[in-house]
């Protein structure tokens, strides 16, 4: 089967369609996640302040010390969550901005395979 112009045009018409849609959906995925990584900075800040001001009130220092191992724990596990969760997002976001380009692909195999 030969391939007419049009055929041609409308075949590199597609995946130039197919990159954009991807591109639109890595901008839009990577948006997400640097609101999601900014959120837990500013939470981190203002969770460190808090820490600094009851650490002014602190009298002893067993006090100080049994306060400065609360505050690393929480801090451990807030950081590990937060990692789990923009690990999450990263898998979606991979997996959205292949689905385009992984069906243009399967579209250039089929095309191609008939020749």
């Amino acid at each position: 089967m030969a391939a007419t112009y049009e055929d041609v045009i409308s075949f590199h018409k597609a995946n130039f369609e197919a990159t954009v849609a991807a591109s639109a959906k890595l901008f839009s995925g990577m948006e997400e996640i640097s609101k999601e990584y900014i959120a837990f900075v500013s939470q981190s800040v203002e969770n460190a302040v808090a820490q600094a001001k009851t650490a002014a009130t602190v009298k002893t220092a067993a006090e100080a010390l049994q306060l400065q191992q609360a505050y690393a724990k929480a801090s451990y596990e807030s950081a590990v969550a937060e990692a789990t969760k923009i690990g999450e997002l990263t898998k979606t976001l991979a997996a959205s901005v292949g689905e385009p380009l992984q069906s243009r692909a399967k579209a250039a195999y089929e095309t191609f395979a008939k020749v």
